[in-house]
């Protein structure tokens, strides 16, 4: 499949994602992600941050200077300095970024496990990697499942599990962080429960409509090996300290005093 092509086919899934995020729907959705999100997007730190947002932009939330939001075409971009590339080659040179935040288009790529490798890979040692998507075992997992509407955003879409991700993540060297879980009403109602956000959020139950996922890269640590000094004494009669009783230790040389024919001795004879 040609590049144009696959843009092509972005460009209809952004369209369409677009249109549920505007509903009260997806209006309501947003606002539980954005409270799961806050804390972490607030408090972030460094230079560079990029997203690929099927909603609203989570990095609008950050203090961070320099804002990259990704398109599939100049058409779709929102400012001049968005990155129009490829999803699963992004035009960016390793480790470059502070923060790295996939909202919701994993489950619309062909090549989801690409992308995550490219969003590993532009990922510095230091950075996150937030990943926001939809719970296949979450509440609204069985409207998914029977409804007549699951050819429409955001039904149709390949709902990646945590647990999948998990193993993602870790043939990329990152491991995860945290999990949190939002968006816990009723299935077919538009409206989050407050009650049930409130429950669910306190005890972080993975009944959400959607997870947000924070990794960082593994770091090992270096094992130092601890080398073990040993000494070898000669075999023999032997203090503590390895000195024979007549002074000398046992592997010294013995002095003239010490021969049985010493100079003085020689003299007295004369």
């Amino acid at each position: 499949m040609s590049n144009s092509t696959q843009a092509g086919q972005h460009v209809k899934r952004l369209e369409r994602a677009k249109a549920y995020w505007q509903s009260p729907a997806g209006k309501a959705l947003w606002e539980a992600q954005r409270a799961c999100l806050g804390p972490y997007i607030e408090e972030t730190r460094g230079e560079h941050g990029l997203e690929m947002a099927l909603g609203a932009s989570p990095l609008s939330l950050s203090p961070l200077r320099h804002k990259i939001q990704w398109a599939p075409t100049p058409s779709c971009a929102d400012s001049p300095s968005a990155l129009v590339c490829p999803a699963e080659a992004w035009a960016l040179p390793d480790r470059c970024l502070d923060t790295v935040i996939l909202h919701h288009w994993l489950e619309e790529l062909s090549t989801p496990r690409d992308t995550l490798e490219e969003a590993a890979r532009t990922c510095a040692d230091h950075g996150r990697l937030v990943i926001v998507g939809f719970n296949p075992l979450g509440l609204l997992a069985p409207l998914r499942r029977w409804s007549k509407q699951r050819t429409r955003y955001p039904l149709s879409g390949n709902w990646l599990s945590v647990a999948c991700l998990t193993k993602w993540l870790a043939f990329v060297d990152f491991e995860i962080e945290r999990v949190d879980y939002c968006g816990f009403r009723r299935p077919g109602t538009s409206v989050i429960h407050p009650q049930w956000e409130t429950l669910g959020r306190r005890y972080n139950l993975a009944l959400g409509e959607c997870y947000v996922i924070q990794a960082k890269r593994q770091r090992e640590t270096a094992q130092i090996k601890q080398l073990r000094f040993k000494l070898d004494v000669p075999n023999g009669p032997r203090s503590s300290l390895g000195v024979t009783r007549s002074g000398s230790s046992p592997g010294s040389c013995r002095t003239d005093s010490n021969r049985t024919g010493s100079p003085r001795a020689d003299a007295n004879s004369k």
